[in-house]
């Protein structure tokens, strides 16, 4: 009888072992992914859609989950904005990661957490749900909410990549579904234009107006560093950039072909360790 109870009690101590094993994994996210899962281009396009995560169901891109109250006409650097993200139309128990980023996967502006019972900050470039934050009083949906601190003027327009899974809640990993979404917010870059052609451009654009695609860009670099020179349009988009290298110290004059741009008038604004620049130029 002695061994047959001990025979009963590790068996019974193996069932929960294995029971566990099975159901705990269910859970194991409600606290947050690890980083690198929003499917951006900088994660590998990575998301919780993969062997030994939440399988079943293909990748479903929703357009919209993300948005912001940035301008229409963009953000400015060193400002601060709300994201949101809102999923709806089904699951019962939702989870998210959102990443502001670069096409190369560097962060763009900083995030900044507004409900730490709800979202965190993982590997200092992602922002996504805690524990508290999976659950739903609304069936079908949940929202949450943070703030971005934009990047430095000049940076260009950011893009927020986001992966959601849309969970049944059934104690397994299977039959949930994962959807992404990209947000892409421009940057304001009219008042980069306000002082145009004024003396602390630091640069000329020779010839000006430019005829046949060729012109040349005369500066004079009094440290070493990088050196950006980018061509904007009249609503203050980037058209092009027209060199983007490392400067050492000296005069330069750097030789530009327009690529048959458009005829019209431009702005082209110089970056440097000196500092940032602009002018008006016109193309013929």
């Amino acid at each position: 009888m002695k061994t047959l109870t001990l025979i009963g009690v590790a068996l019974s101590v193996a069932t929960l072992v294995l029971i566990d094993s099975i159901s705990n994994p269910a859970f194991t996210n409600r606290s947050g992914p690890s980083g690198g899962r929003t499917g951006s281009p900088g994660d590998g396009g990575a998301t919780c859609a993969l062997s030994g995560c939440h399988t079943g169901n293909a990748v479903v891109n929703t357009p919209g989950i993300i948005t912001s109250n940035v301008p229409i006409s963009g953000y400015i650097g060193g400002t601060t904005y709300t994201i949101t993200a809102a999923c709806s139309n089904g699951g019962s128990r939702f989870g998210f990661q959102i990443s502001p980023q670069s096409s190369t996967g560097i962060l763009r502006g900083s995030l900044v957490v507004t409900d730490a019972t709800q979202t965190q900050i993982v590997s200092t470039k992602y922002i996504e749900h805690r524990n508290a934050g999976t659950s739903t009083t609304t069936v079908g949906s949940k929202s949450w909410s943070f703030n971005w601190v934009a990047p430095t003027s000049g940076t260009g327009a950011v893009t927020f990549y986001g992966s959601f899974n849309y969970a049944n809640n059934d104690n397994s990993r299977s039959g949930d579904v994962i959807h992404t979404s990209t947000l892409v917010i421009p940057e304001n870059t009219t008042g980069i234009f306000d002082r145009a052609d004024n003396t602390e451009s630091h640069f000329d654009m020779f010839p000006n107006p430019v005829a046949n695609d060729n012109g040349s860009i005369v500066f004079t670099s009094h440290k070493s560093g990088r050196a950006i020179a980018e061509l904007f349009d009249m609503t203050g988009k980037l058209v092009m950039t027209l060199f983007d290298r490392d400067q050492v110290e000296g005069q330069v004059s750097e030789n530009i072909n327009f690529n048959h741009t458009t005829p019209g008038i431009y702005f082209i604004r110089l970056t440097t360790a000196d500092g940032s620049g602009t002018k008006k130029i016109i193309l013929q």
